[in-house]
């Protein structure tokens, strides 16, 4: 099995799912292939202990992809109502400083008038 390093922060879903199978093929063969083994049936003991590791971290390996994906579509769906609410706080800014300066000019008005 050639093992290698992954590039970059994220590695995509189907590198992780390639993986993940490829480890299982590679369990599955080695489940096939004990019971006909020439060994002493403590080496065989170890590898069916070691087959049945790699299945439970093959199965945590799939529940944290499966949270992985939950998350990364929650953080999508936060930044693009984060972005929603930056605009509309910069519109009521906007509004709030026309308003501000209609008020000036009101005031101003009103000034001149009781002249």
């Amino acid at each position: 099995m050639k093992m290698f390093a992954y590039q970059g922060r994220e590695v995509d879903w189907l590198t992780r799912c390639g993986d993940r199978t490829h480890v299982m093929a590679t369990v599955q063969t080695l489940e096939i292939q004990i019971p006909d083994l020439q060994a002493p049936d403590r080496v065989k003991e170890v590898l069916n202990r070691c087959c049945t590791e790699m299945w439970r971290i093959l199965e945590q390996a799939y529940y944290l992809d499966e949270e992985l994906t939950s998350t990364n579509a929650s953080l999508r769906e936060e930044k693009k109502l984060n972005l929603q609410l930056t605009m509309e706080n910069k519109q009521l800014q906007t509004k709030c400083a026309e308003q501000a300066k209609e008020i000036r000019t009101l005031k101003q008005n009103i000034q001149q008038l009781m002249r």
